[in-house]
């Protein structure tokens, strides 16, 4: 588990006030997906979306992901399993989890809140999404 603790911590000192935190010190990206696709034509984006890398590659297993949820607040309805599954690792503040692939984040999680749902909803152009939905 101290792997997973010491990439979180890694991730948050690594980045600069220049991209932004927010108020955990979670580190807030303006970048674009499209920025990260080896140059391939519009069609191939589509069919190898194997091309884009992962915003944080540590979490690219289900497994370590699920480590992360250590900490998770136990009065969530979201279950650590069905996070982790949908691509979620958690950030170790309040209901804060990212996508190990796009880095989208989310918060304020409501009891009804389905993780693969919501991660198709407001990221619906994450690469492991697309690749989840095949």
């Amino acid at each position: 588990m101290s792997g997973v603790k010491d990439q979180l911590s890694c991730d948050r000192e690594r980045m600069t006030s220049a991209e932004g935190r927010d108020e955990c010190g979670i580190h807030v990206q303006n970048t674009s997906l499209n920025s990260k696709v080896t140059m391939l034509s519009g069609e191939e984006k589509e069919k190898n979306i194997q091309y884009l890398s992962a915003e944080y590659p540590f979490f690219s297993s289900k497994s370590r992901r699920l480590l992360s949820f250590e900490d998770w607040p136990l009065a969530m309805r979201q279950k650590p399993e069905d996070l982790a599954e949908a691509g979620f690792f958690y950030t170790g503040c309040g209901d804060r989890t990212k996508c190990f692939h796009c880095g989208g984040g989310l918060k304020d999680w409501e009891d009804d809140d389905d993780p693969w749902q919501q991660h198709v909803q407001w990221f619906s152009e994450c690469a492991y999404v697309k690749l989840k939905l095949k």
